[in-house]
């Protein structure tokens, strides 16, 4: 289950949710996450992003994408 994102007082509630689901794409991961924020400057978005994989990616996520809420997988359960 995914907790409800909290948001401080005076900030605003994200007007995007984007997920984004992988599998083994550490090499690929950075540039699409940098991408989604890229395009929506000025917008209170907010991504999820859920590893099927092995390859280290949720950790590549979670170091250099800090703002990046990750879900739990429990392994490849497909799309």
């Amino acid at each position: 289950m995914i907790e409800p994102v909290s948001h401080a007082p005076g900030s605003a509630a994200p007007t995007v949710s984007v997920l984004v689901v992988a599998f083994n794409s550490r090499a690929l991961i950075g540039r699409c996450l940098k991408h989604i924020f890229d395009a929506a400057p000025g917008t209170a978005i907010e991504v999820l992003f859920v590893d099927n994989g092995t390859d280290g990616t949720q950790e590549l996520v979670a170091e250099e994408f800090p703002d990046v809420r990750i879900v739990q997988s429990s392994g490849n359960v497909g799309f």
